[in-house]
Order: C-alpha cells, then sequence, then structure tokens
C-alpha cells in the first residue's frame, strides 16, 4: 500500500498491520503504532513527532531522514532497521532491539537510548547527546556499557556522541 505524504495525524494505528507499506513523507504526528507491525515499511523522511512505537515491530524497516523528536519507541524491536539522519531528539528508545540497525548520521539529542546492539549496528557520522546505558552482544557475550566507555564505543564506529550522565 502506498500512502505517501498521507497526513496520518493523532491516528490511532495501534495493533495496526502496515508491513511493507510506503509512508515517506507522511505527517504521523502523534500516530499510535503501539504493538503495531511495520516490518520492511518505508518511513522515510516522515514526521514522527511524538508518536508511540511502543512494542512495535519495525524489523528492516526504513526511517532514513524521520524526525522522532520526543517519540517512544520502547521494547521495539528495530533489528536491521534504516535509521540514516533521523533526528532523535528527547526520544525514549527503552529496551529497543537496535541489532544491525543503520543510524549513519543520525542526530540525537538528549535521547533515552537503553537499547541492544551488536557490533553490526553502525553509527558512522552520528552526532549529538544521548543517555545511556546499552546492552551490547557480542557472539554468546553480553556487556552493559555506559558514560565514558559507550562513548569511546561510539567513537570508535565514527560517531560524534556525547554520552550524558543522569
Amino acid at each position: 500500500m502506498d500512502l505517501t505524504g498521507a497526513d496520518l495525524t493523532e491516528a490511532g494505528l495501534s495493533d495496526a498491520c502496515a508491513a511493507g507499506t510506503t509512508l515517506c513523507g507522511a505527517d504521523m504526528y502523534r500516530v499510535s503504532w503501539a504493538r503495531a507491525d511495520l516490518t520492511g515499511a518505508n518511513l522515510s523522511h516522515s514526521c514522527l513527532v511524538k508518536a508511540e512505537l511502543d512494542d512495535a515491530d519495525v524489523r528492516d524497516a526504513v526511517l532514513s531522514g524521520a524526525d522522532l523528536t520526543s517519540a517512544s519507541l520502547c521494547w521495539a524491536n528495530a533489528r536491521g532497521t534504516g535509521f540514516r539522519g533521523a533526528r532523535f531528539v528527547g526520544t525514549a528508545l527503552l529496551g529497543t532491539d537496535l541489532r544491525g540497525a543503520d543510524l549513519t548520521r543520525a542526530v540525537s539529542e538528549r535521547a533515552s537510548l537503553s537499547v541492544t546492539l551488536d557490533r553490526t549496528t553502525l553509527f558512522t557520522g552520528a552526532t549529538g547527546s544521548l543517555y545511556g546505558p546499552v546492552t551490547v552482544l557480542d557472539g554468546r557475550e553480553r556487556s552493559e556499557i555506559d558514560g565514558p566507555a559507550l562513548q569511546r564505543f561510539l567513537a570508535e564506529r565514527g560517531a560524534h556522541v556525547e554520552v550524558l550522565a543522569p
């Protein structure tokens, strides 16, 4: 389904199945996608300001250039999701799975990033500030990092991000 440029402002789409849907440039201010299936959907350059995507499945979706200011993506499955150039200003990503996600050139400002990452999660050119901690999976090893260790981890992957103290 192609909903390019659609106005879905404040729509209640909880539990919806929109897998593979094209929503490029859509206005989804305050939309509720809680528990929705958005696998493989294209939400490039869409406005998701104050959107709720808690418990949503956004695996392999494309959110490049999306504005996620004050959005909530808590406990979401975002494995392999493309967030290239997305804006995370005051965004809550708590318990979110970002393994294999692409956050190249993403901009964060005071984003809460208590997520799961792996060595395939991309951060090249990401900028801004965020709160940790994050859990890093490396094979069978699992480690939680925060503060200076998280800042080093991100810098080693090409990010210029300040990790803020709680």
